[in-house]
């Protein structure tokens, strides 16, 4: 459940409620007090990647790794053509 800020103008005090999005609140949970707010508190977002990369060398990259898989499955289809083969012939 989130966790939702309020102030009270009876008291002029924050407090913090746990409770469902859609449960309204009326009393101040310090003072008892129904003239509350909700505050709505300012959310940090990053936006910093953890490592630059060039598009380019990642493309490279991937090439690379689907050109290797691409020999193994070779290599792996052509053996199991040979078996299939002799079993065959």
């Amino acid at each position: 459940m989130p966790i939702y800020n309020y102030l009270c103008k009876d008291c002029d005090e924050v407090f913090s409620l746990q409770h469902l999005m859609f449960e309204t609140i009326n009393n101040c949970d310090i003072c008892e007090g129904e003239n509350i707010v909700r505050v709505i508190n300012p959310v940090r977002i990053n936006k910093k990647t953890p490592t630059k990369r060039k598009v380019g060398s990642v493309v490279k990259e991937f090439i690379k790794d689907a050109k290797e898989d691409l020999k193994t499955q070779k290599k792996e289809l052509t053996k199991k053509d040979k078996e299939l083969n002799k079993e065959i012939g």
